[in-house]
């Protein structure tokens, strides 16, 4: 029923649209475009190309499915951090030829994980999130596969930080 509706009022829209109502709103050529590609269907085509679809939900369900959002967002950015953290230990451990390999799968993985966020709306640009392979690989190439063996059987990364903290950075927890 909503469908027919809208439908209609698209054909009304299109029959009785005065021309400057759409040039108020758009540029000439955009106006145009709309005029050509919506307007100039007739009502059939227009119901056989279009769907059109319209959701209603109140403000609770609405904070509802952002804060599921959040959540499966923030799961995933900790499961992908995670999985990058384990492959950097790797990384600092093993001899070039197969540093490299890891590495571009890495960078495999953090493209798949940009194109996946760059869906999500609310996060305008995934790079502020991302771990950055490119910087870990900067950081690998100043240090030798046997110093972060040593490093990280007694615990600390490369860079003499905690394993794992590296990234995190200072919390403001510490005793000066």
């Amino acid at each position: 029923m909503l469908n027919n509706v809208l439908h209609l009022v698209l054909v009304l829209y299109r029959d009785h649209l005065p021309l400057d109502v759409l040039t108020s709103i758009l540029d000439a050529d955009d106006a145009a475009h709309v005029r050509d590609i919506i307007l100039g269907y007739d009502e059939r085509t227009l119901r056989s190309q279009f769907i059109i679809a319209v959701n209603a939900q109140d403000a609770a369900t609405a904070v509802e499915e952002r804060k599921q959002e959040l959540l499966t967002l923030n799961q995933l950015l900790l499961g992908y951090y995670e999985k990058m953290l384990q492959f950097a230990q790797i990384a600092a451990a093993i001899p070039e030829p197969f540093r490299g390999l890891l590495i571009g799968m890495m960078e495999k993985i953090e493209s798949g994980m940009r194109h996946l966020l760059s869906t999500v709306e609310s996060i305008p640009n995934p790079d502020d999130i991302l771990f950055q392979v490119a910087e870990l690989e900067r950081v690998l190439r100043s240090v030798s596969p046997t110093a972060a063996m040593g490093a990280m059987q007694e615990g600390t990364a490369p860079g003499g930080g905690m394993m794992g903290g590296g990234m995190m950075g200072d919390l403001g927890g510490g005793v000066a």
